[in-house]
């Protein structure tokens, strides 16, 4: 039965490795069909809602910014994961409800229970959250093309990274994996792959 996997984490905690090499891994090991999704860049709508929220020349209220992407969410949910996962194709989500939970509070201001609110009827099967230091995430991505989420205050990403590791613990659920996303790359993908065999 295919499956909904998430990969989170602050940016510059490597999910977009991670979600490549899980990929591969659906493909070669398992022989199973997979794809990896973003509810900023696999609708049209998610593009073009990300485009009008990342770039500073759209000077949108912050509230706004949390529900516009929740309709990428939505749309991502409706037009991507589920025809996908309805057609036996595993599902890897680069990023998804739990960056809705920490972003939407720390960056835009609302409330969990206002973000909950917005999110779309659908649970994954696993969420892993890359935990990575703050200092080595804004290393790894020193050389990179910033956008507006990303060039944050130190202090915001600290929070950021908090926040995720909190949600984590309060959820206690089986399907919240905090792996330390400081390790080697192949050793965080070992972890991830362990978990997913479970499934």
């Amino acid at each position: 039965m295919s499956k909904l996997i998430v990969i989170e984490g602050i940016d510059g905690s490597g999910k977009t490795t991670q979600c490549t090499k899980l990929l591969k891994h659906f493909y070669t090991t398992r022989d199973e069909a997979a794809v990896i999704v973003s509810e900023g860049g696999s609708t049209a709508l998610g593009q073009g809602l990300f485009e009008m929220i990342k770039w500073p020349d759209f000077h949108i209220n912050k509230a706004a910014i949390a529900y516009m992407i929740a309709a990428a969410r939505h749309q991502l949910v409706e037009t991507q994961i589920v025809p996908y996962l309805e057609n036996n194709t595993n599902v890897i989500c680069d990023r998804f409800t739990p960056s809705g939970l920490v972003y939407g509070s720390i960056d835009c201001g609302l409330t969990y229970e206002q973000i909950y609110s917005t999110f779309p009827k659908i649970a994954p099967n696993a969420i892993f959250i890359l935990d990575v230091q703050p200092h080595i995430a804004v290393h790894r991505m020193k050389d990179k093309v910033k956008d507006s989420f990303e060039v944050a205050d130190w202090r915001v990403i600290v929070h950021r990274r908090q926040a995720y590791l909190k949600l984590a613990q309060e959820f206690k659920c089986p399907e919240w994996i905090v792996i330390k996303g400081e390790q080697d790359e192949e050793q965080v993908h070992k972890q991830i792959v362990e978990y997913v065999e479970k499934l």
